[in-house]
């Protein structure tokens, strides 16, 4: 049984690890993937890991990107239509 956690706890902290890579990449989508993935092994491994935890902060971080690229990005949009719009009438 020790051997498996120890197994999952490895396998938690690569994708903790590719996680982070992706988020430097701003790959949100990527990241939150990984970090969900490593969550679901950690949480196996061992419940009261602090790893967990650390994990959880990286995830909520790219939640937010992700939603704040989503948020500029619908904004753009809304702008470029206003300035069409006015353009036009």
């Amino acid at each position: 049984m020790a051997s498996r956690v120890s197994t999952a706890a490895k396998q938690a902290e690569q994708l903790k690890k590719d996680g982070n890579s992706c988020f430097k990449k701003e790959r949100f989508g990527a990241a939150i993937d990984a970090y969900t993935e490593a969550l679901d092994l950690g949480r196996a491994a061992n419940e009261n890991s602090d790893s967990i935890e650390l994990i959880w902060q990286e995830f909520a971080k790219a939640k937010y990107q992700e939603w704040e690229l989503e948020s500029t990005k619908r904004m753009w949009n809304l702008q470029t239509l206003k300035y069409v719009f006015f353009q036009l009438h």
